[in-house]
């Protein structure tokens, strides 16, 4: 469930992105939009990763 919501996130920011880079008049709303949700989509992941790594866990190669 919490991989698709990113996964949904993830979508609608990129589609927003793409649609400031088509639309000038909203543009600055759009790229606002678009990067709050990547933002909100994956720094969870980031800092779930950050945590893990503080823990003591490593890659299994390094």
């Amino acid at each position: 469930m919490t991989l698709a919501f990113g996964g949904l996130v993830t979508v609608l920011g990129i589609v927003l992105l793409v649609l400031a880079t088509f639309r000038q008049r909203d543009r600055r709303a759009l790229l606002s939009l678009g990067l709050t949700s990547l933002f909100a989509a994956w720094a969870p992941t980031a800092v779930f990763f950050v945590l893990l790594y503080a823990a003591g866990a490593r890659p299994a190669g390094g």
